[in-house]
């Protein structure tokens, strides 16, 4: 799939979701409804992308366009929880063997199996199911302070010879932090 050009009917799985405001970025951005939304590093709301440097924080509500705005113009409505995103293509296409493991941005309805080339996506949430007609349901973690993705490092020593380590999601809630994912020693 590609970035939205327009509204996008993004189905809602489950009761209880939250909304958040955010102000919304200046530049190009258009934040379409049913599109997912990402916090860049001035803590803007963005257009999701593959982008590292942004957080996914869920789903916009409603469309706003500040491309000829200045940062913080605008304000969109933000839905947290679990929502039907588009599957990414062949090799990056996620199964129902990826359900429960962490899926990643790939534009602002598309979401993919990996990182990308040299870990190049940050993470959209985790799988919750795979359906052929409604794409992925996954669940955005919204707009935790510190959350995101990373790949932690194994040392090799006695009893292990190599190690596998996918990225993987991390969340800090006051002093602790909680990784969640799977490694292969």
């Amino acid at each position: 799939m590609t970035a939205l050009a327009t509204d996008r009917n993004t189905k809602r799985a489950g009761n209880g979701a939250t909304i958040v405001k955010r102000n919304v970025s200046c530049g190009v951005d258009v934040l379409y409804s049913g599109g997912m939304v990402g916090r860049n590093a001035s803590g803007y709301a963005v257009a999701a992308s593959s982008a590292l440097s942004q957080r996914t924080i869920g789903v916009a509500m409603e469309t706003v366009d500040n491309s000829a705005g200045s940062a913080g113009d605008e304000v969109c409505d933000v839905e947290v929880g679990a929502f039907w995103l588009g599957n990414s293509a062949s090799t990056d296409a996620i199964t129902i063997a990826d359900i429960d493991e962490v899926c990643f941005v790939v534009d602002d309805q598309t979401v993919a199996r990996s990182a990308g080339t040299a870990g190049t996506r940050q993470p959209a949430g985790r799988v919750r199911g795979v359906s052929s007609t409604l794409g992925v349901l996954v669940e955005i973690l919204g707009n935790e302070d510190l959350s995101g993705g990373t790949t932690p490092t194994i040392t090799t020593g006695t009893n292990t010879t190599a190690s596998t380590v996918p990225v993987m999601l991390f969340q800090r809630v006051g002093n602790v932090v909680q990784f969640s994912g799977r490694a292969s020693v």
